[in-house]
């Protein structure tokens, strides 16, 4: 098997946790889990599987300074700047041109930034499993996870026939993705062992992707040819803004994967969650006898299942529950949980009445 490289991608808002997360200083530079932030805990758990050397991260320029004083045990140039946001075939598709620069052949392992993972020795196993089924058969492979409970909120995949077992891990061939199904056919997803979350963290070679997104992206592909053509000349960053700027905006999942023929999935046998929303947090943060979960000094009377984050005021509730409340230094969200998804619409009012200083 050849190199194995890591790419994180980590230039997205987070406008889901504002007002914290801000464009300046978005989710996957804050401390939202832990003592470290969430790019370090990515960059961390991943260094062990091949290296500081061979792990990229993308983001983009408002982030970039933020990111290098985060990660100083990462090179320079392997903080790759996306000049805009095209969504995630895109940015994968700048980093496997890049590592097919650097190590033609090469197999690659694409994470997110802001996902929490658990039992990392499984992690580091399985990250390698998918990296050999990805360069033995020529696929593309995504991890799934198995379903805990019905959430119509993620995306799925169908699980089909076995291509390769390690140990108890089997890799199977993908049947289909299902992006965001109702509630009912979430519970009977839940309830089929065929079926699995998808986890946004995929493994392939680098050239075996481009191939696939010269079937399915083709002026994505021509764009990403010039990038490539350009490499090391003093053209390079011009090249890229030019790519970008032709490029459509779309994830790797409805560009790529939903497409192509060459899908296998392997589930993955470490824990996971993919922190994308305040609500989200419930889940890990610990919690006093009456649900609520907090950070900072609250004052909980007769208030359930809540979740507070306000590390200098105290807070104080009486007779409420299932609530966020956030607190900044400039801001204040308060809103139900049932609605953490409806943050991000915040985020774009407040654009639209150009109130720059909160974003």
């Amino acid at each position: 098997m050849r190199d194995i490289y890591s790419v994180v991608m980590a230039g997205g808002r987070g406008s889901r946790f504002w007002p914290r997360s801000r464009k300046t200083n978005s989710k996957q530079t804050l401390n939202i889990v832990g003592r470290n932030t969430m790019i370090q805990d990515t960059v961390n758990r991943l260094v062990p599987v091949n290296g500081a050397e061979k792990v990229l991260v993308v983001t983009n320029s408002l982030l970039e300074g933020k990111i290098r004083a985060q990660l100083p045990m990462l090179p320079d140039g392997n903080i790759i700047v996306e000049p805009e946001s095209r969504g995630t075939a895109p940015c994968i598709g700048l980093a496997a041109v890049v590592i097919q620069n650097i190590s033609p052949g090469a197999t690659m392992a694409c994470f997110a930034a802001d996902h929490l993972i658990t039992d990392l020795p499984r992690f580091h196993s399985d990250v390698i499993f998918a990296a050999q089924v990805a360069s033995e058969l020529n696929v593309l492979v995504a991890f799934g996870v198995p379903i805990k409970r019905a959430d119509p909120g993620l995306g799925y995949i169908q699980a089909g026939d076995i291509l390769k077992t390690s140990d108890d891990n089997p890799a199977r061939k993908v049947a289909r993705f299902i992006e965001k199904p109702d509630m009912e056919t979430a519970l009977r997803f839940a309830q089929d062992p065929d079926y699995f979350a998808n986890s946004g963290m995929f493994v392939w070679k680098a050239d075996t992707f481009l191939i696939e997104v010269e079937k399915h992206l083709p002026d994505m592909h021509a764009g990403l040819m010039r990038i490539a053509s350009s490499m090391g000349s003093p053209t390079e960053i011009k090249t890229i803004a030019d790519a970008f700027r032709g490029f459509k905006t779309i994830s790797v999942d409805h560009g790529v994967m939903e497409k192509s023929d060459r899908v296998a999935m392997i589930p993955a046998g470490f824990g996971w969650n993919d922190i994308g929303s305040w609500d989200s947090l419930y889940d890990v943060w610990p919690k006093d006898e009456s649900g609520n979960a907090a950070i900072g000094r609250t004052l909980t009377i007769d208030s359930n299942n809540s979740l507070i984050y306000s590390p200098k005021k105290l807070v104080t509730t009486i007779g409420v529950e299932d609530l966020i409340i956030v607190e900044t230094d400039d801001a204040l969200l308060v809103c139900k949980r049932s609605d953490a998804q409806k943050v991000s619409g915040v985020v774009e009012i407040l654009r639209g009445k150009k109130w720059e200083e909160y974003l």
